[in-house]
C-alpha cells in the first residue's frame, strides 16, 4: 500500500510539473506590448517596377532587424511555488531511492534465503537417501539375524528334546526287587501278641543314574479265599507307610512289615486262603524335583508252599 501511494504520489507530481512547464512555454512564446517600445508597422513598399535601383541598393545593403522576446517575469509568490515543487519532486524521488534500495536489499535478502533453502532441501534430500539405504541393509541384516535365530531356536529346541532324553534315560528308576517273608513266633506286634504267625514286607531298588528323593512307599495286605474276586481295598490304619528321604542308586527301600495273627497265618499256611499283596512308591528325581512325581506299583497274589511264591505278578508304572 505504501509503496502503491508513493507512486501515485510521484506521478501525480510529475503530471503537475509538465503541465506547468507547457503552461509557461505557451505564455513565452505569446508576444505583448510593453510600454516605451515602438511598435514596428508594415510599410507598403511600392512595387519593383516603381523603386529605384538606387533603394534597392541602400535596402540591401542594411543589416537585418533581429527582435529577442523575453520571457515574462514571474512573480515571487510563482518562483516560491516552483521551487516548492521542485523540492517536493527531490524529495519524492529520494523516497522512491531509498524504497528502491530497501526493495533490492529485501530482493537479495530473499534470494540468499532461497539459496540456503535450496541447500538445506539438497542436503535433506541427500541425508534421506542415505537414510533409505541404511534402512534396507539394514532390514536385510535383520531379515538375516531372525532366519539365523530361528534356526538357532530350532537347534536348541532339538538340543533340548536330546538332553531331555538323556537326563530320563539317566533319573532315577525304582523297580519291584522281592517280597519280604518273616517268621514270628512269641512276639508282639503293635501291641498284639504273635505266637506262631508270619509276615510281609516290600522290597525295592533304585535301579536308575541318579538318586530318588522324598521316597515315600505304602503296603496293604488282606487274605482272601481261593477263587474270589479280587476286593477293592482302600488303605486304612493297619496298612504300612514307609518314608525315607532319599535313595541312592543301587540302595533298596523296604516296606514296613505286615503281620498275620494265628489263625489268619493258619489259614494261610493251610492253603485255605491266599495273600494279595499290594505295594506302591512315589518319589522324585533330581531333574524334576518338587514338579513331577515318579510311581511304582506292584500287586501281588500268593499261595503258601512252603515259602515258595506260587502265583504273582508285577506292575511298574510311572
Amino acid at each position: 500500500m505504501l509503496r502503491t501511494s508513493w507512486r501515485q504520489i510521484a506521478a501525480l507530481a510529475l503530471v503537475f510539473c509538465l503541465t506547468l512547464i507547457v503552461d509557461s512555454l505557451a505564455q513565452s512564446h505569446r508576444p505583448s506590448p510593453r510600454s516605451g517600445e515602438p511598435i514596428q508597422q508594415e510599410q507598403t513598399h511600392p512595387s519593383g517596377s516603381q523603386k529605384s535601383p538606387a533603394t534597392n541598393q541602400q535596402n540591401a545593403n542594411q543589416p537585418p532587424i533581429i527582435v529577442n522576446v523575453l520571457p515574462p517575469q514571474k512573480s515571487e509568490e510563482e518562483a516560491t511555488e516552483e521551487r516548492q515543487e521542485r523540492d517536493g519532486k527531490a524529495a519524492l524521488d529520494r523516497r522512491a531511492v531509498d524504497l528502491t534500495a530497501e526493495l533490492a536489499r529485501f530482493t537479495a535478502g530473499l534470494f540468499y534465503a532461497t539459496v540456503i533453502l535450496a541447500i538445506a532441501t539438497v542436503l535433506l534430500f541427500i541425508v534421506t537417501a542415505g537414510l533409505l539405504i541404511f534402512a534396507f541393509f539394514q532390514s536385510r541384516d535383520m531379515k538375516a539375524s531372525i532366519a539365523v535365530a530361528a534356526k538357532s531356536a530350532e537347534a536348541t529346541i532339538s538340543a533340548a528334546a536330546a538332553a531331555r532324553g538323556v537326563l530320563e534315560s539317566d533319573r532315577a528308576w525304582i523297580t519291584w526287587n522281592q517280597l519280604g517273608i518273616a517268621v514270628l513266633t512269641n512276639t508282639t506286634f503293635n501291641g498284639k501278641e504273635i505266637k506262631n504267625g508270619v509276615g510281609f514286607y516290600s522290597n525295592w531298588k533304585n535301579t536308575g543314574r541318579s538318586p530318588a528323593q522324598n521316597v515315600s512307599c505304602v503296603n496293604i495286605a488282606r487274605l482272601v479265599e481261593p477263587g474270589a474276586r479280587v476286593p477293592i481295598v482302600n488303605v486304612g490304619v493297619d496298612d504300612s507307610f514307609t518314608t525315607e528321604s532319599s535313595r541312592g542308586v543301587g540302595q533298596e527301600i523296604s516296606g514296613s512289615l505286615i503281620p498275620f495273627n494265628d489263625s489268619d497265618s493258619a489259614d494261610f499256611k493251610s492253603r485255605k486262603k491266599n495273600l494279595l499283596f499290594y505295594s506302591r512308591v512315589e518319589y522324585f528325581d533330581i531333574f524334576n524335583k518338587d514338579s513331577t512325581v515318579r510311581i511304582s506299583e506292584a500287586c501281588l497274589k500268593l499261595s503258601f508252599a512252603g515259602g515258595t511264591i506260587i502265583r504273582g505278578k508285577e506292575k511298574d508304572t510311572e
